[in-house]
């Protein structure tokens, strides 16, 4: 549960990343607005989320 979580923080750690290279060499455009978007569902969910009842990998 604490895997999924910090594996989740992780990656939003990298799409921030990515976010600040593309403001870097394109600027702001559609995209990266899309981008933070993304950031701020996935920041919202993080602190929602109840992984003990997260759909199970094996279906």
């Amino acid at each position: 549960m604490k895997d999924k979580r910090k594996e989740l923080e992780s990656e939003l750690k990298r799409l921030n990343e990515s976010t600040k290279r593309l403001i870097q060499t394109r600027g702001y455009t559609k995209e990266v607005d899309k981008l933070k978007m993304l950031e701020e569902l996935i920041r919202e969910q993080l602190g929602n989320e109840n992984f003990i009842c997260s759909t199970s990998t094996t279906r």
